[in-house]
């Protein structure tokens, strides 16, 4: 959701606030009320939690990436490159390093597309998590069956996309962070824009004159 709320209207003798947060928590995403005085104070830190959240996943994804990029590209932009490697250790050694990095950035940093992926296939309304989910795990698994299984795939065929998936997990987590350093400036002008406005007003209540706060202005009142 781009305001990440929602409205519901309810009634109350069928249906239940917890009844209204399981099914929100089905289709991926958390529920958190928005009663209550310090509801801005709390959506900011969960968003500051959620950022930095994505940076750490961002930088651990990059760590992990650059090395696979390298093992799998280096020959292409350095000559000799590949019999340098070769020289250190044998080729498998090589793939299996490949293969351990990009597992793990599949199933660490990749989990916050992977899980919201699954839920929206299951719900038959595939989303961008889903493509993303879908592409960067068949090149993971196409890859492992490779290293693993060689002999269901004529020889050449037994190529290795492990550079891909990760290379494509971390730039689309970049963009995401980058998206959400954008939300966050965004929604903090918008919060000073706000905050310019009139916290109370002045209305006239059975011929008098009153001060109060704008929150609790009631349709018929008359301002002044």
């Amino acid at each position: 959701l781009a305001t990440e709320r929602a409205s519901v209207r309810f009634a109350p003798a069928t249906l239940s606030t917890d009844d209204i947060a399981r099914a929100i928590e089905a289709t991926g995403y958390e529920p958190r009320p928005l009663e209550g005085e310090d509801t801005e104070a709390r959506e900011q830190a969960a968003r500051d939690l959620h950022r930095r959240a994505m940076r750490r996943d961002l930088i651990i994804a990059a760590v992990l990436t650059i090395p696979v990029f390298v093992l799998a590209m280096g020959s292409h932009f350095v000559p000799g490159f590949h019999h340098a490697l070769l020289a250190a250790a044998p080729q498998p050694a090589w793939d299996w390093a490949q293969a351990l990095l990009t597992t793990a950035v599949i199933f660490g940093p990749g989990r916050r597309f992977f899980r919201p992926g699954w839920i929206a296939y299951q719900h038959l309304s595939p989303d961008m998590n889903s493509l993303v989910m879908t592409g960067t795990g068949a090149a993971w698994g196409y890859s492992m069956l490779v290293l693993l299984l060689p002999a269901m795939f004529p020889a050449d065929a037994r190529n290795l996309y492990f550079e891909s998936a990760a290379v494509v997990l971390t730039v689309i987590l970049m963009g995401k962070f980058l998206e959400e350093l954008a939300k966050g400036r965004t929604s903090a002008a918008i919060r000073k824009l706000v905050g310019l406005q009139a916290k109370t007003a002045r209305v006239l209540r059975d011929g008098v004159e009153q001060e109060t706060a704008v929150a609790r202005v009631q349709t018929g009142d008359i301002v002044v």
